[in-house]
């Protein structure tokens, strides 16, 4: 409903107006004429709003010398412990003329301390040391910026622009590029809008809701009004902001700015409306650019599934990771003034960062780095809490570090005991050119540190295809990114806690089809059973390729060696085995047995598959050998080595004087770590920044 007495009260000469306001000298009509205000059920407000002004094309992009060359403060917000990417991207960003605040989530103390030695190297970089934590969509990540930006406006007072990095970003132009932008835009600020319709906005972003932060959840806890007599706006929380703007957000009295500060400290996501909410009803309005200098890889379909729904009430969305296959994307910002893009991520495609730096930042890294070769670590001793490391992982690794010991013990450490206690100082895991390498573990065992490489076995799934199924993937792990089809859970160690989660892909021709799924415990007895249909609609091809996930919760798991079976009718499609690690005492551990079964099917069900079981007994199938905890079935030690201490040197060179053959057949393949590619020690020192 219009409004015409509200307007008449618009100044017509307020700056931001004046810019959409054509008609107004032209056609001698008033500055309410050419507005009006509609009602929206949440607050008024004009329907034409202040004016953004796109800077859509490279004209500012000239190779020719700055006169001034602009300093830019990066305020990089990292969690996790990806500490490899992070090194990768400060290589490609660092520059002695800028400047940078590095803050590390408050829970990540591995990140933190790997990341210390920063400030002893570098006079312009500095690490946060009142950390927030910060999870997906923390009301926390607006004072993570705010403190950040009032910690570089104290630290270095000298600079141009702030602008908030995460580790899954990457630099798509070069620095030089990005400083000639910024040089000839100095004063203006870049925010990315939602582009919806308002209302659809404040519903989608909850900003009507109360949302408390607790315990790394997002609480919603009630609703709320909108603050009234202002533009509500918001898009990405990924922002470039001038240090006047910046200056204004720190030290400003204003009433607009400490309403607003009140306001989103209870709100999710409130870095995605605060800045632009502020830019709009402030003095900063004609200041404004409608683009934040990134390329966002939205795949909504995917991005949108409410992955976030165990850490905040809410359904939110979040960019997919870019691939080789996004490449024609990527090509297609080269003559577009976007400087970074979003989300990388190491774990997922290393090659297209590969191509990134050789293509756009005109570097090779790859010569004197392997980055097919990639290590994220999951747990250290001086780091991280105990509990970081699992029990039922710490017993796991502790067994095969043993074994290590055992197989050199006799002849190679002669001072070490047949009751030697090893203790975990690392773990982590591999991957080469993005598949599962194998997990490395560091330990110690009395006066000696050693490495070693653990990697699973291939025999551990059959596939068939049987008509018009062909099951192509069968996987049992957890923690499956469902936006990225991805296991999390690289090494896929599963414990009696541990609910399942089945990843199968199929080629389907069109129709249903009806899959079974039966599960096996380590006594080959049968414990849960379920029928599931799949369902191929896409008409324009006769067959296609799609992935599916199954989530099993709330079974009791017996330790051991599992299997499991997928059946359509009495064809078998699918075997595959999987350990269960012991995450309880002996006392403690619940067996199934195949009364158990009676439980939870029917007596002609349990008939029906202890004769199929009984067949692939019959038949010999490997799978189906009764071995119930023996790890060495799914893992073995691929690789071993030492770390250069007296004791092993001492011990290196007795090996050369022995003559014994059996002494060297036996010590020859201890080697050291840091002549072997795997190692952690030696992997961090090819990865340094």
């Amino acid at each position: 409903m219009k409004n015409k007495n509200r307007a008449n009260q618009i100044d017509c000469n307020h700056e931001c107006l004046l810019k959409i306001n054509h008609n107004n000298d032209a056609d001698g009509n008033d500055c309410a004429d050419n507005f009006f205000l509609i009602a929206t059920g949440l607050q008024e407000r004009p329907d034409f709003w202040p004016g953004l002004e796109v800077i859509d094309d490279n004209s500012n992009l000239s190779t020719s010398k700055l006169q001034y060359r602009p300093k830019i403060a990066f305020l990089l917000l990292f969690s996790g412990r990806s500490l490899f990417q992070i090194k990768r991207l400060l290589r490609n960003i660092f520059d002695h003329h800028h400047y940078y605040l590095i803050h590390v989530d408050a829970l990540d103390s591995y990140l933190f301390e790997e990341l210390i030695y920063l400030e002893k190297k570098f006079i312009n970089i500095q690490l946060v040391r009142n950390r927030y934590n910060t999870i997906w969509g923390s009301s926390n990540l607006l004072p993570t910026i705010l403190d950040g930006i009032a910690q570089l406006l104290q630290h270095w007072s000298d600079w141009d622009f702030v602008l908030n990095l995460s580790e899954s970003d990457f630099p798509i132009k070069t620095l030089s590029l990005l400083e000639q932008y910024l040089g000839a835009n100095l004063g203006r600020n870049f925010i990315k809008s939602h582009g919806k319709n308002p209302y659809d906005f404040i519903q989608t972003q909850a900003l009507e809701k109360i949302f408390l932060q607790c315990d790394r959840h997002m609480w919603r806890i009630g609703d709320r009004k909108l603050i009234k007599g202002i533009v509500w706006d918001g898009g990405s929380d990924w922002i470039v902001l001038s240090k006047n703007f910046s200056h204004y957000l720190t030290y400003s009295q204003d009433h607009l700015l400490s309403s607003l500060r009140e306001y989103f400290r209870f709100s999710l996501l409130p870095v995605e409306s605060f800045f632009h909410t502020i830019l709009r009803n402030s003095e900063f309005c004609t200041t404004i650019v409608s683009n934040n200098l990134r390329s966002t890889n939205w795949n909504r379909k995917k991005g949108c599934r409410c992955q976030q729904k165990h850490i905040v009430d809410w359904c939110g969305c979040s960019p997919n990771v870019f691939r080789i296959k996004d490449i024609n994307r990527l090509l297609a910002t080269e003559s577009k003034p976007l400087f970074f893009a979003r989300k990388f991520d190491h774990q997922i495609d290393s090659g297209i960062i590969d191509f990134v730096e050789f293509k756009f930042l005109e570097k090779n890294f790859g010569d004197t780095i392997d980055y097919d070769l990639y290590y994220q670590n999951t747990y250290h001793w001086l780091h991280d809490d105990a509990k970081v490391l699992k029990e039922f992982r710490r017993r796991f690794y502790e067994y095969f570090a043993k074994k290590f010991i055992e197989t050199f013990q006799d002849r190679c450490f002669t001072d070490i005991g047949p009751d030697v206690e090893t203790s975990i100082l690392e773990s982590g895991f591999l991957l080469n050119k993005n598949q599962f390498f194998g997990s490395v573990i560091k330990f110690n065992a009395q006066t000696t540190n050693a490495e070693i490489l653990l990697q699973q076995k291939q025999n551990d799934t059959f596939l068939f295809t049987e008509n018009n199924l062909q099951l192509q993937i069968l996987k049992v792990c957890n923690k499956f990114d469902e936006k990225e089809e991805k296991f999390r859970n690289f090494e896929c160690l599963l414990s009696q806690t541990d609910s399942l989660e089945i990843m199968h892909q199929w080629k389907l021709e069109l129709g249903l089809h009806r899959i079974e799924f039966v599960l096996l415990d380590a006594q080959n007895y049968p414990f849960f059973f379920d029928e599931i249909v799949l369902n191929q609609t896409h008409r324009n091809r006769s067959k296609i390729s799609q992935i599916f996930l199954y989530k099993i919760k709330h079974v009791t798991l017996n330790y051991g060696l599992h299997k499991l079976i997928v059946l359509n009718g009495e064809k078998i499609l699918g075997l595959h085995r999987f350990m269960i690690l012991r995450s309880v005492s002996e006392d403690e551990t619940v067996h199934l047995t195949s009364q158990s079964f009676e439980t939870i099917g029917s007596r002609a069900k349990n008939n029906r598959y202890s004769t199929l079981i009984d067949r692939l007994i019959a038949e010999n199938i490997l799978f189906f050998t009764k071995n119930t905890d023996n790890l060495e079935e799914i893992w073995s030690i691929s690789g071993s080595c030492l770390h250069r201490t007296r004791h092993v040197k001492q011990l290196k060179e007795k090996k050369r004087k022995l003559s014994s053959s059996k002494f060297n057949q036996i010590c020859e393949k201890l080697t050291y770590c840091d002549e072997v590619n795997w190692s952690i020690d030696n992997l961090q020192t090819r990865f340094i920044f």
